[in-house]
């Protein structure tokens, strides 16, 4: 699956048999996988866990969220360096701030989550990854360092209102006994969403390029552009060249604010299936959280 994920985008999907092939073996393994787990007195993973709702909601919720907040993770960075002229230290760097304000916060959700409903903190710090992701479909390609970067450290505030108390939720919905079971199950969730968030992310954001650059064509009017450029001096070769520079910086910044949309949407979905989950009657497993 991790194959089919990694090349899928680069060898056309389907249209490859390699990744049909890759795919069948990983729908006929993971099938045998269920089967085994679930007929095993002692099985590595225990999938009876699931029966829990608060654990297949809060998992689900982790899944959804946590893919969407790690497309964006992903695409900035490459589109800072590709098209922005950022090197990959100053990338990182941008993108670090995120966990620089995680680790502001992290004390605070430690004190405040026994005291409050982990749905409304889960909730509401989703709400506040939704909410930056928005502030992100401003950016233009004339972006400069700190306009992208504050959005990360705003962002980073808060993740941990959303990961920790997720984390105690996802642990007091079941019995003692199988607090383990669930950790590794979380633990698989996150691993999982972020390589089906990579692969879907960079595919759209492809995709959206492409389609960014026809509408940027439709108003580019090339010949006005043309004439100023060769008033200025330039050759026919670098008026060609300079267009299409232009037109692909373009398009694949629309591109980025096309997957900040749809990243937007995806966590509003997953702060209101949240809520599906009972509320937890024990306090117990949120010191494992924190």
């Amino acid at each position: 699956l991790q194959l089919v994920l990694d090349l899928g985008r680069t060898h056309d999907w389907f249209g490859d048999p390699m990744i049909v092939a890759l795919t069948v073996i990983s729908v006929v393994s993971f099938l045998f996988f269920i089967i085994w787990e679930l007929t095993e007195d002692n099985p590595i993973v225990d999938l009876r866990v699931l029966r829990h709702r608060g654990l297949s909601i809060s998992l689900l919720a982790l899944g959804i969220s946590f893919g969407a907040y790690f497309a964006g993770f992903v695409i900035v960075p490459q589109w800072q360096q590709a098209w922005l002229g950022y090197t990959a230290t100053q990338a990182g760097l941008s993108s670090s701030f995120t966990a620089i304000a995680a680790l502001l916060t992290a004390p605070i959700v430690a004190i405040i989550a026994p005291r409050y409903d982990p749905r409304l903190l889960v909730s509401g710090g989703i709400i506040w990854l939704s909410v930056l992701a928005l502030t992100r479909t401003f950016w233009t390609t004339d972006s400069d360092f700190w306009t992208l970067t504050l959005p990360q450290f705003v962002q980073g505030l808060g993740m941990t209102f959303f990961m920790i108390p997720l984390i105690g939720l996802t642990l007091n919905t079941v019995e003692e006994h199988e607090v383990a079971s669930a950790a590794g199950l979380q633990s698989f969730v996150r691993t999982i969403a972020t390589a089906f968030a990579t692969s879907l992310s960079l595919t759209y954001w492809g995709d959206s390029q492409r389609a960014a650059r026809n509408d940027v064509v439709g108003v580019l009017q090339p010949e006005v552009l043309q004439a100023q450029l060769s008033g200025m001096g330039f050759s026919p070769e670098q008026i060609r060249l300079m267009l299409s520079n232009m037109v692909e910086m373009e398009a694949t910044t629309l591109a980025v604010v096309h997957v900040f949309w749809v990243t937007s949407a995806m966590l509003l979905v997953a702060a209101a299936v949240i809520w599906l989950a009972p509320r937890p009657k024990k306090p117990g497993g949120m010191s494992m959280g924190h």
